[in-house]
């Protein structure tokens, strides 16, 4: 007697039978085309359990563990540890070239920027938010100007958010690197837009209209610079840009820039992830059922020790960020475009002078 591919599952007492192919394997789940079909009545039943007792009686005992001894093959754990890394970054490590990813992009970026920008763009693709958190001087507004292209590049309308202050930057930085033209609103002009503005407090009787060129749905894209200001859920800008993202129509995408996106404690992360998240169970692919459950825990633990790797799969999911010591490692010599034309990195050594005071 050969194998038995085909499976049959008898249900009760004659109540009801499933037979044909479902592997529960990565082949079975990804790739095969699995049928099965199922009867539920005695008359289809009874000829199944008898054929199903007549292979059973005519089945040889075998042993399965001896089948696959010898087979196995030793590895030592460095080998192992690439396997992982692969199998965690394969996707990042062997390119991806769907069309619309960086190839349209207009500005010259250092390696570290470049590969900063694709994957920004491929956790854009996933998880409809990323938060690029470069540290300060790596040139996150000019990653940022490349991934804004891209979004202007597939048709697009793309919508920057800044403080204030750094309106007239962002603005002269679009013209600088003749970028396309981009609508720049302050955080206090989201606020005031009727369309997404929660009602006034007491202490904001600020009138309410039409700020943005576009109405919510026609963004295909929201940059928010200095994005820990966002921090707060309690805030009207927060809650403005809550119902901008939340707005019906195609689901936009967040990119959040910050060099500090915990200032005050681990909630603050929450919540800026929240902004494009939508729902608490978004990342349950990840092992995180409960976004709020997981940085409770998170808040539990030694924030030096503990936090960071449990927070590893989140943080390593939506966020691109290299430190300084990265940098210097593996992109030495690497020159980024400034306001005031190219720069080759240098990190200068830091001296410290102890100043003693009453």
């Amino acid at each position: 007697m050969g194998d038995l591919h085909g499976k049959a599952f008898i249900y009760g007492d004659e109540a009801g039978v499933r037979a044909g192919s479902a592997n529960f394997t990565r082949k079975g789940l990804t790739e095969n085309l699995e049928l099965d079909r199922g009867r539920y009545e005695p008359s289809a039943v009874k000829p199944v359990r008898r054929w199903f007792d007549e292979l059973w009686d005519e089945a040889e005992p075998f042993d399965l563990a001896a089948a696959y001894s010898g087979r196995e093959q030793p590895y030592d754990p460095h080998t192992i540890y690439l396997r992982l890394l692969l199998e965690l970054y394969e996707d990042e490590l062997l390119g991806d070239d769907r069309p619309g990813l960086p190839g349209s992009a207009h500005l010259s970026l250092a390696e570290f920027q470049r590969e900063g920008t694709e994957r920004a763009l491929r956790i854009l693709e996933r998880w409809h938010g990323a938060v690029l958190a470069d540290g300060v001087g790596r040139g996150k507004t000019y990653m940022a100007g490349n991934i804004i292209s891209t979004f202007h590049a597939r048709g697009q309308r793309v919508l920057v958010l800044t403080p204030a202050r750094l309106r007239e930057n962002w603005e002269s930085f679009f013209v600088r690197e003749k970028l396309p033209s981009t609508e720049v609103r302050s955080y206090q002009e989201l606020a005031r837009d009727i369309r997404v503005a929660p009602p006034p407090s007491p202490g904001d009787p600020g009138p309410r209209r039409p700020v943005l060129d576009f109405e919510p749905a026609a963004y295909g894209l929201v940059v928010v610079d200095e994005a820990h200001a966002f921090r707060n859920a309690g805030t009207q800008y927060y809650r403005a840009l809550r119902r901008l993202m939340a707005a019906p129509g195609p689901a936009r995408k967040l990119l959040l820039l910050t060099a500090t996106p915990v200032n005050n404690s681990l909630w603050d992360l929450y919540h800026q992830v929240m902004l494009f998240c939508r729902h608490d169970a978004a990342f349950t692919p990840l092992g995180i059922p409960q976004l709020r459950e997981f940085f409770k825990q998170a808040m539990g633990m030694d924030l030096s020790a503990a936090a960071p790797q449990h927070l590893f799969p989140l943080l390593n999911a939506v966020s691109v960020r290299r430190t300084r010591q990265h940098v210097q490692r593996f992109y030495p010599g690497e020159t980024v475009q400034t306001a005031d034309g190219p720069l080759e990195i240098r990190f200068p050594e830091a001296h410290l002078l102890p100043a003693a005071y009453s």
